[in-house]
């Protein structure tokens, strides 16, 4: 069954990488629209989705809140995010791949001069 499936595809990992910072993107230009069409603030449970990281940045920085940290934790944001994400999606991808048949190429049919008639009776 693993015979010719490529666990490890340069295709598959930038699909992953491109999905994985994308997804939380996309969330959150959904999430504002509907605040901004709604006039509500989407839940803290909901942001948490993709902000997650964010309480992991404020455990390994002591004054994670300052001016000063405020870009480094963005990026570690979207950097754990597109890591999370991508994950999922290479994983989704693989297991496609996996069950997915190959499409096997087939040869077209011979062309009727290449083929040897049989010899006719001329009795």
């Amino acid at each position: 069954m693993w015979r010719g499936i490529r666990i490890f595809s340069p295709k598959r990992v930038i699909l992953s990488i491109v999905v994985g910072f994308m997804c939380p993107v996309a969330f959150m230009v959904t999430m504002a629209v509907i605040g901004v069409s709604t006039g509500t603030k989407p839940s803290q449970n909901v942001a948490m989705l993709v902000a997650w990281p964010r309480v992991l940045w404020d455990l390994l920085v002591e004054d994670s809140r300052s001016e000063a940290n405020r870009s480094t934790g963005l990026l570690f944001i979207t950097l754990c995010d597109t890591i999370v994400y991508g994950a999922i999606t290479y994983l989704i991808l693989t297991v496609v791949s996996v069950v997915r048949p190959k499409t096997i190429v087939l040869e077209p049919p011979p062309q009727p001069e290449e083929i040897h008639p049989a010899p006719l009776n001329s009795d």
